[in-house]
């Protein structure tokens, strides 16, 4: 079993000639001097008696507390479990949501998720979305912290896919619009042109 010591505080008002302890309703345990209880994982109770020089026996309320040393349980799932990239503004992207909610803990609760996505960023958070702007393989890591400060790791390889063809840079975008414009530009001009020479030349035909 995992152990976890303890150090058990208290007070007495008068003089006593015996003090004891009961650990979860087991026999009493007299305390001399300084004591230390290893106590297994789990929730528990103690209570502490004592005894005056009149022979009267008093004891304390019941305290109640946990005892956590085992690490939380990790998961994690992502969505879409095949990825597929979004071509916005010229560039490929991957949008992945990532959930913890598989995980959890025995005795104590989960108080941080911690999430890296193996490109450089963190997240934070049991449920978060993140975005990868290149494809590959990437290791995605999950950190849980329970309340008693006991933590667990867990990684998943993530895999993108390629983008259907290669993105179009902006400028790129950009030159292909401008020139279209311009063509578009030239051939209503020669259009223009050419009707009014035809023009022309009807009207000198029939001078």
């Amino acid at each position: 079993l995992n152990m976890r010591a303890i150090d058990l505080t208290f007070t007495i008002s008068e003089d006593v000639d015996w003090i004891g302890y009961s650990l979860d309703n087991q026999d009493n345990v007299t305390i001399q001097g300084n004591t230390t209880i290893s106590i297994p994982d789990g929730y528990h109770f103690i209570v502490v008696y004592a005894r005056d020089t009149t022979g009267l026996i008093g004891a304390s309320e019941k305290v109640y507390f946990v005892v956590d040393t085992t690490p939380p349980h990790v998961d994690f799932t992502f969505s879409p479990e095949e990825p597929q990239a979004s071509l916005i503004f010229g560039s490929y992207k991957w949008e992945l949501t990532f959930n913890a909610s598989a995980s959890y803990d025995l005795l104590t609760n989960i108080t941080s998720y911690e999430w890296d996505f193996g490109d450089g960023s963190k997240g934070y958070g049991r449920v978060v979305t993140h975005i990868y702007r290149e494809q590959g393989t990437y290791e995605v890591t999950l950190k849980a912290t329970d309340f008693a400060g006991n933590t667990a790791t867990i990684t998943k390889n993530i895999t993108l896919p390629p983008p259907p063809s290669e993105p179009i840079s902006q400028a790129t975008l950009m030159f292909i619009i401008v020139t279209v414009t311009i063509g578009a530009v030239w051939i209503v001009a020669l259009v223009i042109t050419y009707k009014k020479r035809t023009a022309n030349l009807k009207r000198l035909k029939k001078s």
